[in-house]
């Protein structure tokens, strides 16, 4: 460190730093930079949404289908159903888990999960189950299942990660009757079959 820049520069970057920690595991949505911290980037950096605020990554939620279970138990109990009242030919719609879980319980198989990655178009298989959770209308998300031909969806109560989509289903278009018909319900995971 040569001069008072050099040191301004430093605290500068420490301050941002401690920022990020404390936007990242206690604060959420944006953070106001003070005006000396802006008037210290250079010309043109681009920081936020606008020239004064900086988004930081909600850490908490991006970490939480991670650090809890994967499958729920619920989830278990329904591959005893699927093995019962299912063919081995049906195909699935699930997320990654639930998909890993039907596949190694009941040899049945899905959109994503198990060896889905070696299969062809494996980012499209993603995008399309992950459409098929996050769409509001059900025509749809009963057109792509059957265009990939899908027999059931599998729709746990839980976040879901199809490796293109990591949230919450939109979960009531499955209850529209002119596409999908409720098979089996249990408190951690509800199984719909896609009607022909």
């Amino acid at each position: 460190m040569s001069s008072g820049t050099d040191i301004v520069k430093l605290l500068v970057v420490v301050m941002m730093f401690g920022m990020m920690l404390y936007a990242g595991y206690y604060a959420t949505g944006q953070i106001e930079l003070p005006a000396i911290l802006t008037n210290l980037l250079p010309e043109g950096t681009v920081v936020g949404w606008n020239d004064r605020t900086i988004v930081f990554p909600d850490v908490d939620h991006s970490a939480e289908m991670w650090l809890g279970s994967q499958v729920l138990p619920g989830e278990m109990d329904a591959t005893k159903w699927i093995n019962d009242h299912t063919e081995k030919s049906d195909k699935f719609v699930a997320d990654i888990g639930g998909a890993e879980a039907i596949m190694g319980m009941t040899t049945r198989v899905s959109l994503v999960g198990g060896d889905w990655a070696n299969a062809p178009d494996p980012v499209k298989n993603m995008e399309t189950a992950g459409r098929i959770y996050s769409t509001d209308d059900a025509a749809e998300a009963h057109a792509m299942a059957v265009a990939n031909g899908c027999d059931y969806i599998f729709l746990p109560d839980r976040r879901l990660n199809t490796g293109t989509f990591d949230n919450y289903a939109s979960t009531y278009k499955f209850s529209n009757t002119t596409y999908f018909q409720l098979v089996y319900t249990n408190d951690d995971v509800n199984i719909y079959r896609v009607l022909p």
